[in-house]
């Protein structure tokens, strides 16, 4: 009878199985000594023979002795490893600087400053330490690019083993020490009403909480873990679901339903979802909304429709009676936050080899410190070229520079689109935002924008 010895976390306590390490290593077999044994009284000079036998035959395993604890290169870190490339950019090419960490100077020593509390680590006897500077910036350039472990050793001068561990726990670290200031999720009507200004002024779409969209986090196949992760796409994920403002920040994000639910049940199993229904969110009261309309947040048909959640009618129904073309084009909000998301954070653009229940620290990370950069370097993080934009004067749609960098087929797909039947109440709250956007709501330029949409469909 066999024992497997393997790490656990919490989402083997969802499957109740055992999952891999996160340097990849498969989880061994090995015997327990006395399931050899006879179960029969032995004298010790017999235990001592079958002992030697079980020794012979490979019954024990025997712990390799390692010819050097670390590799000389490894210990060599600071001559190494590419902080010095990092401090001549500083000095010598700024903009460099500001690709290669996603971020400036300034916002670098400001997120360091926050999270060397938590993964400093002291000296040893038998090794230096990984300083806070080496283990944040390995983790931002794993971020950034997707690199796996044995590629980026080379240029952190770090191992696979130790970056295993020390990517999850900064990126902890990071979520832990921005999320409190930078994913603000309002907490009373108050709160929303600023919310919904802010799409009000900059999308001329009243009383909106928020755009909610999703996506397919592509993760390693989890040993042990059968379907419970594969999706419809036909690859193994987490999804991540958020709902992003009108300045394209995520006020949530919902990191770690299995791939295999389908699409359209995702947002029912996460806790705002039942908020909502349950009428805990705090939303403005109709006497609270412009034109008495309901406050309500928008999504696309991967979403059923609800009086609180918008979504656009069908395109085959796209015509210029039925559809006012910020109802279903405003989704650009959503869309350009989830693309910079991925454009900036190409570890999207992978399968991603560690424990699902790692990847649930490592996504939230790439969220907060998208929040964070639109905040504190927003010029830099989302030049306007990088963003899905009007032209006025023709009338078109402009599409951002985010869509010219093409996804793998198994990466961070969106949600499957399943149509479901609504009610006649949601069906009515959405129609009087059409009759608003057709009256009072109008605004000059919007004839032209759903007529350049229709002769397209």
């Amino acid at each position: 009878m066999g024992t497997w010895f393997a790490k656990l976390g919490s989402a083997n306590q969802v499957l109740g199985t055992s999952l891999p390490t996160h340097s990849g290593g498969e989880c061994e077999q090995r015997f327990p000594i006395t399931s050899f044994i006879p179960a029969v009284e032995m004298s010790s000079s017999k235990v001592a023979a079958a002992i030697i036998v079980l020794d012979e035959f490979g019954g024990f395993t025997r712990k390799k002795k390692r010819s050097q604890w670390t590799k000389q290169w490894l210990r060599e870190r600071e001559k190494w490893s590419h902080l010095n490339l990092l401090y001549h950019l500083r000095e010598n090419s700024v903009k460099d600087y500001t690709n290669y960490l996603r971020m400036t100077e300034t916002e670098f020593n400001y997120l360091l400053e926050l999270v060397t509390p938590y993964i400093s680590k002291e000296d040893t006897h038998m090794r230096k330490s990984i300083s806070a500077e080496h283990s944040l910036v390995a983790t931002l350039r794993y971020l950034a690019t997707g690199r796996n472990l044995e590629d980026l050793k080379f240029s952190c001068a770090i191992s696979p083993q130790a970056l295993g561990k020390l990517i999850p726990d900064t990126c902890i670290a990071i979520y832990k020490t921005l999320h409190k200031d930078f994913i603000k999720f309002p907490s009373n009507s108050e709160e929303w009403v600023a919310v919904a200004n802010d799409f009000g002024e900059l999308w001329n779409f009243p009383n909106c909480g928020g755009f909610i969209d999703g996506k397919h986090v592509a993760i390693a196949r989890p040993v042990g873990s059968g379907s419970y992760f594969y999706n419809y796409e036909g690859y193994y994920s987490i999804v991540l679901l958020g709902i992003v403002d009108a300045n394209l920040e995520f006020i949530l994000a919902d990191v770690g339903c299995n791939g295999r639910v389908s699409d359209r049940d995702v947002i029912q199993e996460t806790a705002f979802y039942h908020l909502l229904k349950e009428e805990k969110l705090n939303l403005p009261s109709i006497q609270e909304t412009k034109e008495n309309l309901n406050f309500v947040f928008v999504a696309d048909d991967a979403f059923g429709l609800r009086e609180d959640l918008l979504k656009p009618f069908p395109m085959k129904k796209l015509t210029h009676e039925k559809i006012k073309y910020r109802l279903s084009l405003t989704r650009r909000v959503v869309e350009n936050a989830f693309g910079i998301l991925e454009t900036r954070f190409r570890v999207f653009h992978t399968t991603i080899s560690f424990e699902p229940c790692e990847v649930m620290n490592i996504v939230p990370a790439c969220v907060a410190l998208h929040n964070f950069l639109l905040r504190k370097c927003r010029k830099n993080y989302t030049p306007t070229s990088i963003l899905d934009r009007e032209d006025m004067e023709m009338g078109t749609l402009v599409e951002g520079e985010w869509r010219k960098h093409p996804l793998p087929d198994h990466a961070y797909q969106g949600l499957e689109i399943k149509p479901r039947k609504p009610t006649d109440l949601a069906k009515a709250s959405r129609l009087q935002y059409v009759n608003y956007f057709s009256g009072k709501g109008r605004v000059a330029w919007q004839d032209r924008m759903v007529q350049n949409v229709v002769n397209k469909h």
